[in-house]
């Protein structure tokens, strides 16, 4: 199975995080207003009933396209070969998210 996902990697401080020691004399801490998302990469992971076979992230500002997939297949294959010896040997059926079975 494979699927591709996005993955914010902004996590706002929690109120304990954010607690400091201060003297009764001194005054505030200022704290900067964080923005809503430092940003987010998409992941695209291949699985089986045994756990992740092949995780691949791709680079910032990059879309997937055909060519990008097929590379991405080519490095799937390398990887079934490396985590799941003699599977391909058996036959390798393939879903992937939303995609109609032949």
């Amino acid at each position: 199975m494979g699927d591709e996902t996005w993955f914010h990697y902004y996590e706002p401080e929690s109120k304990t995080q954010s607690k400091q020691w201060k003297r009764r004399d001194e005054p505030v801490p200022i704290k900067a207003k964080a923005g809503k998302s430092a940003g987010k990469r998409m992941a695209t992971v291949f699985w089986d009933r045994e756990g992740i076979i092949y995780l691949d992230w791709l680079p910032e500002k990059t879309t997937i396209n055909s060519d990008y997939y097929v590379d991405e297949l080519k490095e799937l294959r390398q990887a079934i070969k490396r985590e799941r010896r003699g599977r391909l040997t058996r036959g390798v059926l393939q879903y992937h998210d939303n995609t109609s079975p032949m």
